[in-house]
């Protein structure tokens, strides 16, 4: 009996460290990723072509997006503003019952800076904030009447520690993801990965 209230305390023990280890590092989900309690998208970008011509190609890309704003050069990278971004949803497999009404409506405002290697190059999304329109509610019923929201990324998918994503956003977050993954991609054949 006492072997295995020792064994249950030691696996409980080992089950608790596990959990704090796993915790301590930097907790991802598609190319979104929680680092100082901020969520970030970064994605990479195989683009078989010198780093001049890739900078030139993308900068000249961007530059006729409407959501891009203040786009210039800091050293080798592109920075940008990311301005009235909205995801088409329907086109990423969301309906309009089961995708939030931050996504559907929602318009997004970040920053942006896209760094150059030899084939290849890796975009950056942070602070990234929304202005959406939300239903009201009353009495546990949703009404047509609809009123202005904001708030940060970090708010909408993360739970109340700021170390995890929430379950229920996972949807919101796929959407999301592949929008900016097809915006940010000079051409249909191009790698995408994970390996800066």
């Amino acid at each position: 009996m006492k072997s295995i209230l020792r064994s249950s305390r030691l696996f409980l023990l080992l089950f608790i460290v596990q959990q704090a280890t796993a915790q301590q590092g930097i907790v991802k989900y598609q190319s979104f990723a929680i680092d100082n309690k901020e969520v970030v998208w970064a994605q990479v970008y195989h683009f078989e072509e010198p780093v001049a011509t890739q900078s030139a190609r993308l900068f000249e890309h961007l530059k006729r997006k409407v959501w891009i704003t203040d786009i210039h050069y800091e050293g080798t990278d592109i920075i940008a503003d990311l301005v009235q971004y909205r995801p088409d949803y329907k086109r990423y497999g969301g309906k309009f019952m089961n995708t939030s009404m931050i996504i559907r409506t929602g318009k997004w405002a970040g920053k942006v800076r896209i760094s150059f290697k030899e084939g290849k190059y890796r975009v950056i999304l942070y602070g990234l904030t929304y202005e959406a329109k939300q239903s009201a509610t009353g009495s546990g019923k949703a009404t047509i009447e609809q009123h202005d929201v904001s708030g940060t990324l970090n708010e909408f998918v993360l739970n109340d520690l700021r170390n995890g994503f929430r379950k229920n956003r996972l949807k919101n977050l796929d959407i999301l993801h592949f929008s900016f993954k097809d915006s940010f991609t000079l051409t249909v054949d191009q790698v995408i990965s994970s390996d800066w």
